[in-house]
């Protein structure tokens, strides 16, 4: 003989208004079976006026009329609450200011990490890139020239040191010479030694033999006669002359000591040939072994300034390109995460400030969803629980939600509950994140949250 059993589940939260819902609504499930089976029906609060009628929980066990018993077993309920669909927000804003050149999105777009969403234009950038360029390679070429220059003049001091000594020792002899001549030259013109006794006493006779030639060209031109006669004289008498002057002032400097002006040239170039002579000295002491150590560790020294001045153009060069490279880049503008665009103010042509925000995106992986739950109902969610989210405009189609958040204090029903008496209920907000991943649901989006619970009847 045929059974019917009917099991009827209270539905949580359901409270109808006489605006909105009939007087009472129930929904029974009926199943005829051969066996005691459970089936599951509606939880109802029904208002009627002052009075109320709460159907928490309620089984009716229709046995067999062969007197089966009742059966129990764990069946699952569905806590429903209603949201709006919430995206976060990211304000795009331009790192550089300039003209804009293309807008690649509208809003309603959906753009991955990445995708551009507006240019500026890059023309002036580009000029400023190719200046960078050449100023960095003429100063790296200028750096290496340097540097090619102090390396040359290292190889040269330690590969021609020989020639290097050769030439100061031959330079050490010559001024040794010119000493020697400078030496010579103070000595013999100071007063007393300017000439021998042998050369003194020639010079007298000299001078004797003179006065005596000059004595006969004047009685020679005083007996001349005739023109011709009176010249030739007068040009014997004044060769003559000329020789006896000359023998007197030789035999006067013989006898003389020098000015004060010839002294101290005398003194001065006696003083230099001494100089060159240390100077050459110095030198070929220097190299005669090997290249001056000195000169040796300044051209070291060159040649590591020249590498550090490299090295300095080189990173300049680098950071002056990257620096333009990053600008360049920023000129266009990209999406920072999956998202879909809600709004945008730039337009082609227009000129945008820097940190201005002209576009708005949605992160299509942070959205969700916030519901409220009475006090008597929020214990039964926790953090991590899957639900299922529907929305009218995607009917028969189910998201799944994870709970992200139960809020640690209660507050009053948000304003756009329908009823004063509703609104007067204190509630905890439940935030969910949905999985969206095609970006169907959208901000704004009113949906229906199913929480799934386990109870056991």
């Amino acid at each position: 003989m045929n059974s019917k059993i009917i099991y009827i589940m209270p539905r949580l939260n359901f409270i109808p208004s006489r605006r909105s819902n009939p007087p009472w609504r129930m929904f029974l499930l009926l199943a005829w079976t051969k066996d005691p089976i459970q089936v599951t029906g509606l939880e109802a609060t029904m208002r009627f006026g002052k009075y109320s009628l709460e159907i928490i929980s309620m089984s009716i066990a229709l046995l067999s009329l062969s007197g089966c018993a009742v059966l129990t077993q764990s069946a699952t309920t569905g806590l429903k609450a209603s949201g709006v669909v919430e995206i976060m927000e990211v304000s795009i804003s331009a790192e550089i200011g300039g003209r804009v050149s293309d807008v690649f999105v509208e809003e309603g777009s959906v753009v991955t990490v990445g995708d551009p969403l507006f240019s500026i234009d890059d023309e002036e950038l580009q000029l400023q890139r190719k200046q960078v360029v050449v100023g960095g390679e003429a100063a790296i070429v200028g750096a290496e020239l340097a540097l090619l220059q102090a390396r040359q003049a290292l190889k040269e001091l330690n590969e021609n040191w020989p020639i290097r000594a050769a030439q100061y020792q031959v330079e050490l002899a010559l001024a040794r010479d010119a000493l020697k001549d400078a030496r010579y030259y103070q000595t013999v013109r100071q007063q007393g030694n300017r000439a021998s006794s042998n050369t003194m006493d020639a010079a007298e006779a000299n001078l004797v033999l003179a006065n005596e030639e000059v004595d006969r060209a004047e009685e020679a031109y005083e007996h001349a006669s005739g023109e011709a006669g009176k010249a030739l004289a007068l040009s014997n008498l004044s060769a003559a002359k000329q020789h006896r002057d000359s023998i007197q002032r030789n035999l006067n400097w013989y006898l003389g000591a020098p000015t004060e002006i010839e002294q101290a040239m005398l003194d001065a170039d006696l003083a230099l040939a001494e100089a060159r002579v240390a100077e050459a000295s110095q030198e070929f002491e220097k190299w005669k072994d090997g290249p001056d150590p000195d000169m040796v560790a300044l051209a070291r020294a060159n040649m590591a300034n020249a590498e550090a001045l490299l090295e300095l153009a080189q990173v300049q060069s680098e950071s002056q390109l990257r620096s333009i490279d990053i600008l360049l880049e920023n000129a266009v503008v990209r999406a920072p995460v999956d998202a879909v665009v809600l709004t945008h103010s730039v337009e082609h042509g227009e000129i945008i400030v820097p940190g201005v925000a002209v576009m708005t995106l949605g992160n299509v992986d942070r959205m969700t969803i916030t519901v409220y739950l009475a006090e008597n109902q929020y214990g039964q969610v926790s953090v991590g629980d899957i639900a299922s989210v529907t929305a009218d405009s995607f009917p028969g189609e189910t998201f799944e939600a994870e709970v992200i958040r139960i809020a640690d204090e209660a507050e009053y029903t948000p304003r756009n509950v329908q009823t004063e008496e509703e609104r007067q209920t204190t509630v905890y907000g439940v935030e969910l994140r949905v999985d969206d991943p095609a970006g169907r649901l959208k901000p704004g989006m009113p949906a229906d949250v199913v929480f799934t619970l386990e109870e056991t009847a």
